[in-house]
């Protein structure tokens, strides 16, 4: 097999029976490049008349091509297939206002107002969305920060107060009992209830 360029002047095709046995359909096109066997008759026959020129048996490789990274929204335009509802913000370029309803993939409706030169905030994944910014409608932003929630920590209930103003829990070990105090009164008899005997003196105290 060899490369050939054929010089006629309109289209041509030839059924070229191999030596294997096999018939090898080819088209000629004017200017274009065959692949064709270089010993067929009909061949020779061509390049003999002018018809075809000799280019060469092999032509080097052509490298393989690597593949190029894909743009953010040909990366976006893949993710559609499985949409997640991502948010985020695009400049809205029509010269109208405009509106839609879009489906999330909860199933819910998010009503959208377009305002000339305004920010809104959209599903990134979203076919609509996406459309809009392949015809230059929408100008993508970047994405929604997610800002993380913090738990509130509560403080403790019971809080020490030392000298320097500063609040410090007593520890568990640091806990004493509380003493009772005692008193040291005598422990007088109940007086009964009735008259006075006869024999009680007066409180008087003679010097």
């Amino acid at each position: 097999m060899a490369k050939f360029r054929y010089n006629g002047e309109s289209p041509n095709g030839a059924a070229l029976r191999l030596a294997d046995g096999r018939t090898q359909d080819v088209m000629f096109y004017p200017g274009q490049v065959v692949d064709v066997p270089v010993d067929h008759p009909f061949i020779v026959s061509l390049e003999a008349q002018g018809y075809l020129t000799f280019l060469g048996f092999d032509y080097p490789d052509t490298p393989p091509e690597h593949p190029r990274p894909l743009t953010d929204f040909e990366q976006r335009s893949l993710a559609a297939k499985h949409p997640t509802g991502t948010l985020a913000r695009y400049r809205y370029d029509g010269q109208q206002m405009n509106g839609a309803a879009l489906r999330l993939p909860d199933e819910s409706i998010l009503d959208v107002m377009f305002w000339p030169g305004q920010e809104v905030t959209l599903p990134m994944d979203n076919d609509y969305v996406l459309g809009l910014e392949a015809q230059g409608y929408l100008t993508f932003l970047g994405q929604e920060a997610e800002t993380p929630v913090k738990p509130i920590v509560a403080a403790p209930l019971a809080q020490a107060i030392t000298s320097s103003g500063d609040t410090a829990a007593p520890r568990p070990d640091e806990a004493k009992p509380v003493e009772v105090p005692v008193s040291t009164a005598l422990a007088m008899p109940a007086r009964k209830r009735g008259k006075v005997p006869a024999d009680t003196k007066s409180n008087e105290v003679t010097p």
